[in-house]
């Protein structure tokens, strides 16, 4: 069963029933507009009589109130236990079941956000069985595909003009040059420094690599 509680707000708009005039005339001579207000009331005091009685109006002890600014200040002490007196005749009504969505929600659902998103973030990492071809596996492998990786440092000038050991040799994975400008592919590379080259006819990159 859902109980809902009202605030203070809602129970302060059920006693202010008729809000200040801001005309002096209708104050005089009583006219209201018929959209305001409660009816009883209207017909039963002017606004004047009203204005004054909700001026003095209490329930509680004045001299308990503490001053406005104060940690525990109440801008309801005046009418306290009229406030928690509704409350607990309002919450002793009980719900029907059959009831819209909309009447059935509490004042929050804070605690209930809460809970969802802690078991949310406990399930952060696991992998559970789904049926077909799971989506997250095209989701990683597009990320592993387009994922930045550092390039190694290319030698210095005076290494890769040594001339000494720089024989080409074949590579056991296929890549690509480390020509700038070049987006090739090749099989070969450099036996001292696994520096991918292409050799063969008409291709003098491996040359050029190491004598300019």
């Amino acid at each position: 069963m859902c109980r809902r509680y009202l605030f203070d707000r809602e129970i302060v708009q059920l006693l202010e029933n008729e809000p200040p005039s801001d005309s002096e005339d209708d104050l005089e001579s009583g006219d209201r507009s018929p959209n305001l207000g409660n009816q009883i009331i209207q017909e039963t005091m002017s606004v004047n009589q009203f204005e004054q009685i909700r001026q003095f109006i209490h329930f509680n002890n004045n001299n308990n109130m503490l001053v406005k600014g104060h940690v525990g200040h109440d801008r309801l002490h005046k009418i306290r236990p009229v406030t928690e007196t509704l409350k607990k005749r309002f919450a002793s009504i009980p719900l029907e079941e059959a009831l819209s969505i909309d009447e059935q929600l509490c004042s929050t659902k804070a605690p209930a956000f809460k809970e969802d998103s802690a078991i949310s973030l406990c399930k952060v990492g696991q992998l559970t069985s789904t049926r077909g071809r799971p989506s997250n596996i095209i989701k990683n492998a597009l990320i592993q595909k387009f994922k930045k990786r550092n390039a190694s440092k290319p030698p210095n000038q005076d290494l890769r003009m040594d001339r000494i050991d720089h024989w080409p040799i074949d590579a056991l994975t296929r890549s690509r040059f480390k020509i700038p400008g070049c987006n090739g592919y090749t099989w070969q590379a450099c036996k001292k420094y696994q520096v991918r080259l292409c050799v063969g006819k008409g291709k003098t990159y491996f040359k050029k690599y190491h004598t300019t």
